[in-house]
C-alpha cells in the first residue's frame, strides 16, 4: 500500500487540528520577529529522527510539566514516522503538543505536502533546508536534509510561531 495516502491523512488530520486551534490561538507574531536572533549551529549537524527531544526541552518550550515521553516508530515501504508523545501529570493521555519526524523525504515531497494543507501558511526563513508555518502559529514543518520535523501546538493559545521556531532550532 502506498505511503502517500497515509501521509495525506496525517497532514489532513494536522490541518483539522490546526483549524480547530485557529479559534483558540492569539494573533501570531510577524515572521520577522520569529526570525529574531541567528542560528549559529554547524551546517553539517544532522538530526536523529529516531530519538525524541528530551522532556526538558519540550517542557521549557511549551511551558508544561512532562512526566513521560514515548516514541512510536512506524516504518513503511518508502519512509518512516516517529511520533513523540509527551505525557503530563494530569493523566495518562499525552499532551496535545506533538513532535513528529518523517524520513526519508525529498524536497519535492515536502513542497507537495505544503500544497495539501489548505490553511494559510507562510515560509519561514533561516530554518532547515525549507520550512513553513501556519499563520495561526499552531504548526511548523521543517525539512532538514531528508528529515521532516513537524511541530504542532494542539491549540495551546499561548504559543506562537516564534515559540515553535525556537524549539525547532533547539531540536535541529
Amino acid at each position: 500500500m502506498s505511503e502517500q495516502p497515509q501521509r495525506v491523512r496525517r497532514l489532513l488530520a494536522a490541518s483539522l487540528a490546526a483549524g480547530t486551534a485557529l479559534c483558540l490561538i492569539v494573533a501570531s507574531i510577524p515572521a520577522a520577529a520569529a526570525q529574531h536572533g541567528s542560528n549559529k549551529r554547524a551546517k553539517d549537524k544532522t538530526v536523529n529522527p529516531r530519538v525524541c527531544p528530551a522532556a526538558s526541552v519540550i517542557a521549557s518550550a511549551f511551558g508544561i510539566q512532562i512526566t513521560k515521553v514515548t516514541s512510536a516508530i512506524q516504518t513503511g515501504p518508502s519512509n518512516s514516522i516517529n511520533t513523540c508523545d509527551y505525557f503530563t501529570p494530569a493523566g495518562s493521555a499525552p499532551s496535545e503538543n506533538l513532535v513528529t519526524f518523517l524520513w526519508p523525504i525529498s524536497s519535492s515531497e515536502f513542497s507537495s505536502d505544503r500544497s495539501i494543507v489548505h490553511l494559510p501558511s507562510e515560509s519561514v526563513a533561516h530554518l532547515g533546508t525549507a520550512a513553513y508555518a501556519l499563520k495561526s502559529g499552531a504548526a511548523l514543518w521543517v525539512l532538514t536534509g531528508n528529515v521532516q520535523l513537524d511541530l504542532e501546538t494542539g491549540g495551546t493559545a499561548t504559543l506562537t510561531e516564534a515559540h515553535l521556531v525556537a524549539l525547532a532550532k533547539k531540536i535541529l
